[in-house]
């Protein structure tokens, strides 16, 4: 066809673009009693969402190549069918008492439920105008952190009130429900060929991508803002628990607070895509997060921890996020003649990002509190240097 006959639902689209999200943390309340179940550290632990997040960062390369060649819908089910098949290998680690089994079922849950993030953004890219992408993804980036959240409290309420392995089949069901929906997702891909395939082309095409110098620095921006979730999930369950006494469905009901504060943001940044441009709304989405990143430091490193500090203030920190990566994502795939191989980059370039910042975690004091303001302050000081940068590439407006 030449023309899209018919445009993606947003609200469906959510479920997917946010599986990997959901899958990646949803169990983090219950982290303390996998700790103690397998008999590991807390940085084993940890793990389990930085091997998740490898296998996410594997999985973008692999989806271009597949879009490309079988189509967009067709690569949403091969996706979603390993996210099926990883749930099923976790299950059967925690009836085996088999760590090594449970992280190479993440893995592969991983590598499935990935696809999400690269394939919905190259929907939107392909479905809609430019200024309406820059909405799109506001609304999809409230979605981002929204369903993990809720994901969170229901994982807190499985692990206190029925098992936290129940957590696992949640994850399982979750993931067939999502599959299912996305019958209606119409395909938006045109000349689909098994050419694509082709090492040496894929090879080429990546290749290519990094002549788009501006959108790659917003890339990175995006990478370093992307830690304020996974490093909040793989580290505030252990202070919280271990250190403040908060139970676990108590934990997933605080831990809204700071996810309230991204879809509050959300609302506001796709409210003033109209009258703000996106290098703009970037800025002050850093900005914000900088501020907000060096208080909490200040306040953690005075010895106030507490239930109004872990969670009031990343509210605010989780609000500067959401200005910053619906934004910085839109403005690197403005320009990008090549959509779904950009936005396979820039995924990768993000969770490789957050991977290395979880493994960070274990060079700082594991009982020191304020790992997770240092580590939201090392990203944010990064942020600030790449924006001086991009001034030096930056041409003109992304809408």
């Amino acid at each position: 066809m030449d023309k899209i006959q018919k445009k993606p639902q947003v609200w469906i689209l959510s479920f997917l673009f946010s599986l990997a999200n959901v899958l990646g943390v949803m169990f983090v309340a219950a982290l303390p009693e996998l700790t103690e179940y397998f008999q590991i550290t807390k940085g084993k632990a940890q793990d389990t969402i930085s091997i998740y997040l490898l296998g996410c960062m594997v999985a973008q390369v692999i989806y271009p190549s597949l879009a490309k060649s079988f189509g967009r819908k067709a690569s949403i089910y091969i996706g979603g069918s390993l996210a099926i098949v990883g749930s099923v290998l976790c299950l059967i680690s925690l009836e085996m008492s088999s760590y090594s089994l449970l992280l190479f079922g993440r893995g592969i849950m991983a590598l499935g439920a990935a696809c999400g993030a690269i394939l919905v953004s190259t929907i939107v890219a392909e479905s809609f105008s430019v200024h309406e992408t820059r909405k799109k993804f506001s609304h999809l980036f409230s979605s981002f952190i929204v369903f993990p959240s809720i994901g969170i409290v229901i994982g807190g309420f499985l692990t206190k009130y029925i098992s936290w392995e129940s957590c696992f089949y949640f994850m399982l069901l979750y993931s067939i429900f999502v599959v299912l929906l996305c019958i209606w997702v119409p395909e938006t891909g045109k000349d689909n060929s098994l050419s694509h395939l082709h090492i040496v082309k894929i090879a080429k095409s990546y290749i290519q991508q990094f002549s788009n110098v501006t959108g790659l620095l917003y890339g990175l921006i995006a990478a370093c803002a992307c830690i304020f979730l996974y490093v909040f999930a793989a580290e505030a369950p252990f202070l919280a628990q271990e250190q403040l006494n908060i139970s676990a469905e108590h934990f997933g009901l605080y831990n809204l607070i700071p996810n309230v504060g991204f879809f509050v943001g959300g609302l506001f940044s796709a409210h003033l895509i109209h009258r703000i441009t996106s290098r703009t709304l970037v800025l002050i989405g850093v900005s914000g997060f900088t501020l907000f990143s060096v208080i909490m430091w200040l306040i953690f490193d005075m010895g106030f921890v507490n239930p109004l500090t872990l969670f009031g203030i990343p509210f605010f920190i989780f609000l500067s996020a959401a200005a910053i990566l619906p934004n910085s994502q839109a403005c690197a795939l403005a320009r990008a003649e090549d959509k779904p191989y950009m936005s396979s980059l820039l995924y990768v370039i993000q969770y490789l990002w957050v991977a290395m910042s979880i493994v960070a975690l274990r060079l700082l004091p594991a009982e020191d509190p304020s790992v997770l303001p240092i580590m939201y302050s090392c990203s944010a000081g990064l942020m600030i240097i790449l924006l001086c940068v991009v001034r030096k590439f930056y041409t003109k407006p992304c809408s």
